[in-house]
């Protein structure tokens, strides 16, 4: 075998040798130490490496030799033949028992088998494997082989053989040790690295510091790895370092030199020093020069000067927020400033309705709220000052105070710091627009209502001081005003006040004329209007339901029955009045229709309702949104929706 096999170590700088027990160096391993069993630096014995092998062998069984016999006729008797000798013995009964073992001729005069000499085998032979078929009989020539030869199934004998003989291995080589992080200027609390590698185990990692030439500090690990802090006073350092491994190698000592910088760079604010404001600008300085600044943990880096700056800080801007931030500058050696807290404020105050945010009002009032106090409002580019609270409000803003005006109105406040925020809501002191409908007569008449795109919405009508609700919507109508049926209105003069959901009031005046017999003055397409009340089972059931369409705006007009005033009120809430209508109008339409409309109780009579002779059948206008329950006295029409927003299709009664 070779004597040395040569492994380059980890760092190339040595060899580690492997020797075979026994073996001498030749002159070209001369340097190399010997490597024996009792060698200090020996780090393993690589056991032999032997093998097994065996003699295998057969036997072969002897030649089989049948018995020699013959035959004769067995005379005036039975034959008797013993089955283990062939002996034969004749007598004249067969009740002859000579006991186990023999066996009797069938009949009389039978041929009888003769054993002259029995059969017999050879002795077995024993053949030995050879690594030939036919093998030998001599044991000295079998093969030793590896394997179980096929047919040769018995194992004479077995030996182990030697192919390799023990060897050892030593290590000769010095373990390396390396800083693995240097840094020439460090903060306190920087800790440097140190590595120690070896081909076999590292036992010692040492790391000592220096000041002045004089042993400062020392620190060692076990392992090879060692961690150096560099917890010291400012000034200059030098590390010294090396390793040991576990049979004794020693590392070279190295060193390396490195300063203590633990003074961080000073921020000063170019404005108010703790004070809020929309931006902040800063001024930085180091005698190392500064490497950076973080704003609530956003880097921004610099040019590493001694004077730097940050200008312009404002949320969205260098990681900064609105609200508390935080900025540390950094120099180069990693030292870190005292955290300079800072508050940074776009936001104008917080706005809050006091009454239903959204929602028209007759007046507004809003409580203002600024952690830089509240400066100041404008309504409608009117300002109105404040008294520089945190707390503040604006109350009863109506019409003409403060600029506000009817309709959308503009509210902007202003916080100490110039931050505004908006809020745009509706005043509403205007009751609905009445118009009179195109088809009006001086027996029927039929009014358009209209709160406007900014109104607080139709809430109903009174009519002779009788209060009809209507379902809350921007459109309404009131259909068929007549003499008659349950909107109360009689002969002369009539007033209808229309109110929405503020109280705000608008009233008309009209005059109806008494229709002739045998005419009706409804208006074709328009069905009467009916308090909003709910409808019996036998009433829902004899409606058809279709949607609302919306009617345009139109403008209060004369009629040909008389002039119609129209007047707007501001007063105060609408008063909700009940009217109930007379057993006869509630059940007449139900009654011709087969359905039972007996009430269950008497309906109180609050008013004088005449009836007028029955007219053809009024379609529902598409045109028009639906009101309420419309019942057309004299069995014309029954139309239900405007309590729930629908609308009726006429129907003949």
């Amino acid at each position: 075998m070779k004597q040395h096999i040569v492994r380059i170590a980890a760092l190339g700088l040595s060899t580690t040798a492997i020797i075979g027990a026994g073996s001498t160096f030749t002159a070209g391993y001369a340097a190399t130490p010997e490597c024996t069993a009792g060698s200090a630096q020996l780090i393993e014995t690589i056991a032999a490496v032997t093998h097994t092998e065996s003699r295998y062998a057969k036997t072969v069984p002897g030649t089989h030799h049948d018995a020699v016999t013959h035959e004769v006729v067995a005379p005036d008797g039975y034959a008797y033949t013993q089955q283990t000798t062939g002996k034969v013995q004749f007598k004249d009964s067969s009740d002859w028992n000579p006991g186990k073992g023999w066996d009797r001729t069938p009949s009389l005069d039978k041929l009888v088998t003769i054993v002259d000499a029995p059969a017999y085998d050879d002795p077995d032979t024993v053949l030995y494997y050879t690594g030939k078929p036919a093998g030998s009989t001599n044991v000295d020539d079998a093969a030793w082989v590896r394997y179980s030869p096929t047919g040769w199934p018995t194992k004479v004998e077995t030996r182990t053989v030697t192919d390799a003989p023990e060897t050892y291995v030593c290590d000769f080589v010095k373990p390396v040790t390396t800083l693995l992080n240097p840094e020439p200027l460090v903060r306190p609390g920087y800790v440097f690295e140190l590595q120690t590698t070896d081909d076999h185990a590292v036992a010692k990692t040492v790391g000592n510091v220096y000041r002045d030439g004089k042993l400062f500090t020392s620190f060692q690990s076990p392992t090879g790895s060692l961690s150096v802090p560099a917890n010291l006073p400012d000034g200059a350092y030098t590390l010294r370092y090396n390793g040991l491994d576990s049979v004794g190698n020693l590392a070279s000592t190295s060193t390396y030199d490195f300063v203590v910088d633990g003074t961080g760079p000073t921020v000063t604010d170019k404005g108010t020093a703790g004070a809020a404001a929309q931006s902040k600008s800063f001024k930085l300085f180091d005698a190392r020069r500064v490497d950076k600044v973080t704003i609530n943990g956003v880097t921004k880096d610099l040019t590493n000067n001694n004077w730097s700056d940050v200008n312009d800080i404002r949320p969205g801007r260098y990681g900064a927020v609105e609200g508390k931030n935080v900025l540390i500058a950094y120099d180069e050696g990693g030292n870190a400033s005292a955290p300079v807290e800072f508050i940074l404020d776009t936001t104008g105050p917080t706005i809050t309705d006091k009454g239903t945010a959204g929602a028209a009002g007759r007046t507004k009032s809003f409580k203002l709220f600024d952690l830089r106090k509240v400066d100041k409002v404008t309504i409608n580019g009117v300002t109105k000052d404040l008294t520089d609270g945190v707390w503040s409000d604006v109350n009863d803003i109506k019409p003409g105070r403060y600029g506000a005006v009817e309709g959308a109105t503009t509210l902007v406040a202003f916080d100490a710091l110039g931050n505004t925020s908006t809020v745009t809501f509706v005043l509403d002191t205007t009751g609905p627009v009445i118009t009179e409908k195109d088809g009006s007569s001086e027996t029927s008449r039929s009014f358009k209502l209209d709160d406007g795109a900014l109104g607080s919405k139709v809430a109903g009508v009174r009519v002779n001081g009788t209060d009809f609700p209507l379902s809350v919507n921007r459109w309404s109508d009131a259909n068929n005003l007549e003499i008659g049926n349950w909107w109360g209105v009689h002969a002369g003069e009539n007033t209808l006040v229309a109110y929405d959901t503020l109280g705000n009031e608008s009233t008309v005046t009209f005059t109806i004329a008494e229709a002739e017999a045998g005419g009706t003055g409804a208006v074709d397409g328009d069905p009467q209007v009916e308090p909003e009340t709910a409808a019996t089972p036998g009433e829902a059931a004899s409606a058809e339901t279709v949607s609302a369409p919306v009617a345009p705006l139109g403008v209060a007009t004369p009629s040909d029955a008389g002039p119609v005033a129209t007047t707007t009120s501001s007063a105060g809430p609408a008063v909700h009045a009940t009217t109930a209508l007379a057993p006869e109008l509630a059940r007449a339409p139900f009654a011709d229709a087969g359905q039972d409309s007996t009430p269950t109780s008497a309906l109180d009579e609050t008013e004088t309702v005449r009836t007028v002779a029955a007219a053809a059948p009024t379609a529902v206008d598409d045109s028009l949104p639906g009101l309420g329950i419309a019942i057309v006295a004299g069995g014309g029409v029954l139309a239900l929706g405007a309590a729930f927003g629908l609308r009726a299709a006429g129907r003949r009664v």
